[in-house]
């Protein structure tokens, strides 16, 4: 893959109502596969990135939260299509998670150096 870092790239949930601009380092940046519960029920490739790598361009009024565990982190969920597109990360903080099967051109199948998340050996919390 031969694009030049840190790059702009454009990402949308499956039905385009949810719409959003991030910058990727694609030669050094954060490439997580997780095996938590929950994201081996969605897309797991994602995209670690600053907060202010990302920017919400269209949907906003479209998006809908889901916590879980911890309930420390949001992740969004277009409420049209249902396509995961990111979730805000408790570790590290002020970090966005971007699901790269969300944006344009990039996919699971990426050469990138993936670090493999051990969510699941994460202790689960009681809700209360």
């Amino acid at each position: 893959m031969e694009m030049e870092t840190p790059n702009v790239v454009e990402g949308a949930c499956h039905c385009g109502a949810v719409r959003f601009e991030v910058e990727i380092d694609m030669r050094s940046g954060l490439f997580v596969l997780c095996n938590c519960s929950l994201c081996t029920r969605k897309n797991r490739g994602v995209a670690v990135v600053a907060l202010s790598a990302f920017q919400l361009i269209r949907g906003e009024a479209d998006l809908c939260a889901y916590r879980w565990n911890t309930k420390r982190e949001d992740h969004f969920f277009c409420t049209k299509c249902g396509i995961h597109t990111h979730h805000t990360l408790a570790d590290p903080p002020a970090r966005i998670g971007v699901n790269l099967a969300c944006v344009r051109g990039l996919s699971n199948d990426e050469d990138f150096d993936w670090v493999h998340g051990d969510g699941a050996a994460l202790p689960l919390v009681a809700d209360g």
